[in-house]
Order: structure tokens, then C-alpha cells, then sequence
């Protein structure tokens, strides 16, 4: 590589920091809901799985927590990544956008 593709990755790697610092509060509140929704979706499934007799406000409560949990799983930390890591490659941008919106 040469000197001014060196000078444009560490401008870049400057700039995702800023970024970074500006954005640390929103990253932190989405680490602790994600850690919470983690912790708290598996009670929920437990809880209504094991003592509660089935009706329709069951099956839509198992339900939300069931897909709350795989948000929690892939795309909030997909998300912190996305806060973190500005990508600049176009067709990983597209491909990463995808997957973060598809869950």
C-alpha cells in the first residue's frame, strides 16, 4: 500500500471513532437492553411454557418473546457493530444492511 491509502484508513479509522464517542450512550442503552432481552425473554418462555394453560393471549405472548429473543441474539449486536464500524465496502454495506433488516 501506499502513503495516501495508509493516510485514507487512518482518516477513516478517525472519523469511526468520533463517531464512536458520539454515539457510545446509544450503543451502551442497546448493550443493556440486549443483555436484559436475553436474560429476561428465556423466563417468559419458561414461565408461560411450564404454568400457564394455553389461550390465544399465551400463544401471542410465547410468540413475541420467541422472536424478541432472535433480535436479541442477531440483530442487536449487529446493530452495535453497525454503530461501532462504519462500512465502507459497497457490497458488504448492502449484504450487512440486509441481514440486519431482514431480522
Amino acid at each position: 500500500m501506499n502513503n495516501k491509502t495508509t493516510e485514507k484508513f487512518g482518516e477513516l479509522d478517525r472519523v469511526n471513532d468520533e463517531m464512536a464517542a458520539v454515539l457510545l450512550p446509544a450503543i451502551l442503552i442497546v448493550g443493556v437492553y440486549m443483555i436484559v432481552g436475553i436474560f429476561g425473554n428465556p423466563l417468559v418462555i419458561y414461565y408461560y411454557g411450564c404454568f400457564v394453560k394455553p389461550s390465544p393471549s399465551y400463544h401471542f405472548i410465547v410468540t413475541m418473546a420467541v422472536f424478541d429473543l432472535i433480535v436479541c441474539c442477531v440483530s442487536m449486536p449487529l446493530e452495535i457493530v453497525d454503530m461501532r464500524f462504519k462500512i465502507s465496502a459497497r457490497t458488504a454495506c448492502k449484504n450487512f444492511r440486509f441481514g440486519e433488516l431482514l431480522l
